[in-house]
């Protein structure tokens, strides 16, 4: 059964927003444990999205690194793009078209693993309302991944001068054959120990 991780760290190449807190950690700060877990659409992005500068630092495409500290297989991304509490244009900001390039060594180095995937991100809800991710499924498993570059190709408003943000991101994994086998060893202990 997969499992839902945030990667363990990340670094861009596309600056933050007035040099202020949008930090590409804030993409994995919410605490989720599932793509059924949704973010507070009426916060403040500052602290809690990552946004890049105006434009990015490098231009589009905007890279943002992920690194996970050991190797795994994963079979589907998610992503919860941004709104706002009250305003309309930070929701035209989000990520629109996107890449993503697998690699077995750290930084998006060592060999690439399987094609690139291709993905078109949908604007957020309206200002205010609740952020539900949107789930990017495999056609098969990249395996023995150790970083990703998430290339932003562009913002919903398809304007390479303005930034471009999102609220969360982590991925679907296949977790290793030892531990399916001590959840299901726990799970049969569990259920001889209530049949006594």
């Amino acid at each position: 059964m997969a499992a839902f991780i945030y990667p363990d760290s990340g670094s861009t190449d596309g600056g933050q927003l007035n040099n202020d807190s949008y930090e590409v950690a804030d993409l994995f700060d919410e605490g989720f444990t599932s793509a059924a877990d949704t973010a507070d659409g009426t916060l403040s992005n500052l602290g809690v999205a990552y946004a890049s500068a105006e434009p990015p630092s490098a231009g589009f495409p905007m890279t943002i690194t992920l690194e996970f500290d050991a190797a795994v297989d994963i079979e589907a991304f998610h992503l919860w793009n941004i709104t706002h509490p009250s305003a309309t244009g930070p929701r035209q900001r989000g990520v629109k078209d996107f890449s993503l390039t697998f690699y077995d060594g750290t930084g998006g180095s060592g060999n690439q693993i399987g094609p690139a995937y291709n993905g078109t991100a949908v604007i957020g809800p309206d200002p205010g309302e609740t952020i539900s991710s949107q789930t990017f499924s495999f056609a098969s498993s990249y395996n023995g991944v150790r970083s990703v570059e998430f290339q932003v190709i562009s913002n919903q408003l398809e304007d390479s001068s303005e930034w471009v943000g999102l609220r969360e991101l982590g991925f679907e994994v296949i977790p290793e054959p030892s531990s399916v086998l001590l959840t299901g060893a726990a799970g049969l202990c569990l259920l001889l120990r209530r049949r006594r």
